[in-house]
């Protein structure tokens, strides 16, 4: 039961955080969407940023541990996360600032980067220093998409527009991760 108290929970804050700014939402709101007491509340989390940070850390994990071998369609999957999450980013962005969201989701974002990156280069004896670039040239690139994005709301495109970006892009980079990984293969090989 406690934890199916807690899910609603984050579920109804970010439902909340979807449709208004931080800043106008309470625990008072929340806690009214979910039928539960202030200190049931409380009892889960310590303040309406807490339970936004377990939905990410829980939708993050998720995509993490993604099964297969689709490595570049996972790091689609997660930009395709950044569009459905764009208002719970925007305001996180407005409540908390761009650096410390910037920080959170770069952490995030290089686990799920170097968890895939190890996957790509199964057997192809690539340098640990290798991925470590591989995966920050990701992350940067990745985090800058997000936050021009979160950046320019005022000009918001439709979610379509956004899909249809992230399609050309996916086009565009189809098949480069592996030949990065290729390439650092190469360079491996040459060192020895």
């Amino acid at each position: 039961m406690s934890q199916l108290t807690k899910k609603a929970i984050v579920e109804a804050t970010v439902h909340l955080a979807q449709t208004r700014p931080l800043n106008r939402i309470t625990v008072r709101d929340i806690v009214e969407m979910c039928g539960i007491t202030r200190n049931t509340f409380y009892y889960h989390f310590h303040d309406i940023y807490e339970a936004l940070e377990c939905a990410l850390d829980t939708a993050f994990e998720s995509l993490k541990h993604t099964e297969g071998d689709d490595y570049e369609q996972t790091l689609f999957a997660v930009i395709d996360f950044f569009v459905e999450k764009k208002r719970l980013l925007v305001s996180l962005y407005r409540a908390i600032g761009g650096e410390q969201l910037s920080d959170y989701v770069s952490k995030q974002l290089r686990a799920i980067l170097m968890a895939q990156l190890h996957k790509a280069s199964d057997g192809l004896e690539v340098d640990a220093e290798d991925l470590h670039v591989i995966c920050t040239f990701y992350e940067e690139a990745m985090i800058g998409i997000l936050l021009r994005w979160i950046r320019n709301d005022k000009k918001e495109r439709s979610d379509e527009q956004l899909r249809e970006t992230l399609e050309r892009v996916h086009r565009i980079f189809d098949g480069h991760l592996r030949l990065c990984l290729e390439n650092c293969r190469k360079r491996s090989g040459d060192r020895v």
